[in-house]
């Protein structure tokens, strides 16, 4: 009980707030989807990886920088800690500003390249265009979160979260069913709510002096968060990279009707990674103290724990899901034959979820102890595994052979990453017997 309670105390608010930000990802999907159809719906899918590049850069560096200021403060280095915590506040609002001027110019052209043509690309424009004007927002409404949460405020950043997602409900409600402003009302909707999440992250802390302006040794500090935060940043990035490769098989191998299929699997699918993501970014501000402080034992112990934890709510979402799976697709307002598709099919993409229980604490047990190396090649590996099945097992099964290469690549990523563990825990002293 000792352990289990702070554990408990980081891990579940976590947990909680991620399976929100899961909801989030698919609620302009349900009001689309209801509203508009199938077009509505492959739009925003389509859209979506640009969507998720904006707030995995807030990601990056919020959780790079909150890494480097727990684990500063477990060393008692208390000046640089701040110094970390002003470089956040300085690269999310730089971040923010960038994505702003660099992807608007940009919108019509990476739409066609993540293969919007002809009735998809009115409605793409229309969600992409706001949701790129509003990137500071969202970038600071993701990356204040692990912020908070690495000052021990896990219930706090739990709350800023609902926020922005009553926010983004109510919005949604009111902008595409309501005043019928379509897929723009929808963006609107979202921006608004990490708008919200931004002014509750600010509201948190309040009573301590938030660092405004450049940081000491600005170019050390940026590189110190991004060599922490390229992981997280791909962890949120890098299903998009397949989100993109996916689609564009979809559509070859299954036309609209494919990429409709596709994206209700991936919208309930997201808020399972999102959860089991959450037990493994909840345990890191506990493992990033441990590590501070040099106490291998309880690093490894809580580690475990958090294997434990994310293997239980894996299999409990897996089993909920396939209970529901002819569902889904009427939950998004899909046609009755991509409905169908999507229940007959469901239990492809569930095979993988014990392998991503299994990664999403290995790769955040690596990055909240600073061992870039291997999260890089964890994150970036499934893609890439990805990228090399998908032209060879369509080809043999069709659609389904899709289906199959994405959790072909999750699987072949966690063999990796169980190497990898086995390999680090020998070197660093996180076995049972060494500590």
């Amino acid at each position: 009980m000792g352990r289990f309670k702070p554990f408990a105390a980081c891990v579940f608010p976590a947990v909680f707030a991620f399976a929100l930000s899961g909801i989030y990802a698919i609620v302009d999907g349900f009001f689309v989807g209801r509203s508009i159809g199938d077009t509505g719906l492959s739009a925003i899918n389509i859209a979506y990886p640009v969507t998720a590049l904006i707030q995995a850069a807030g990601t990056g560096t919020g959780m790079g920088g909150a890494v480097m200021y727990s684990v500063r403060l477990a060393e008692k280095r208390d000046s640089e800690a701040e110094n970390f915590m002003k470089g956040v506040f300085f690269y999310l609002a730089l971040t923010g500003i960038l994505l702003t001027v660099i992807l608007f110019p940009l919108t019509d052209p990476l739409l066609s390249l993540m293969g919007a043509d002809g009735e998809l690309m009115k409605p793409g424009r229309e969600y992409l265009s706001v949701i790129v004007l509003g990137s500071v927002f969202q970038v600071f409404g993701t990356g204040v979160v692990p912020l908070i949460r690495n000052q021990g405020k896990s219930v706090q950043a739990m709350y800023c979260m609902i926020g922005g997602f009553v926010t983004n409900i109510f919005l949604d409600y009111l902008f595409v069913w309501v005043l019928r402003f379509g897929m723009a009302g929808a963006a609107w909707a979202s921006v608004a709510g990490q708008a919200v999440t931004m002014a509750g992250g600010l509201l948190c802390m309040r009573g301590q002096k938030i660092p405004v302006g450049i940081p000491r040794q600005a170019l050390s500090v940026f590189f110190s968060i991004w060599r922490i935060g390229l992981a997280p940043f791909g962890i949120t990035m890098c299903p998009m990279i397949s989100l993109l490769l996916m689609n564009r098989a979809s559509l070859q191998y299954g036309g609209s009707e494919g990429v409709a299929c596709y994206a209700c699997i991936a919208y309930v699918i997201t808020i399972m990674y999102l959860i089991l993501q959450g037990v493994g970014d909840g345990s890191q501000p506990l493992m990033s103290r441990f590590y501070g402080e040099d106490n291998k034992k309880e690093v490894r112990i809580t580690r475990t724990m958090a294997y434990a934890a994310a293997a239980v709510m894996g299999v409990a979402l897996a089993v909920l899901l396939y209970w529901c799976r002819n569902g889904i697709g009427v939950l998004f307002g899909a046609s009755e034959t991509v409905s169908l598709a999507v229940g007959t099919d469901l239990y492809i993409f569930l095979a993988a979820v014990p392998f991503l229980a299994f990664l999403r604490v290995t790769t955040a047990g690596f990055y909240a102890t600073e061992q870039t190396r291997f999260s890089y090649m964890i994150v970036y590996g499934e893609p890439i595994f990805l990228a090399l099945l998908l032209p060879a097992l369509p080809a043999w099964m069709g659609l389904k052979g899709v289906w199959w290469s994405q959790t072909g690549a999750q699987i072949l990523t966690a063999l990796m990453g169980w190497g990898l563990k086995l390999w680090s825990d020998r070197v660093h002293g996180y076995t049972a017997d060494a500590v």
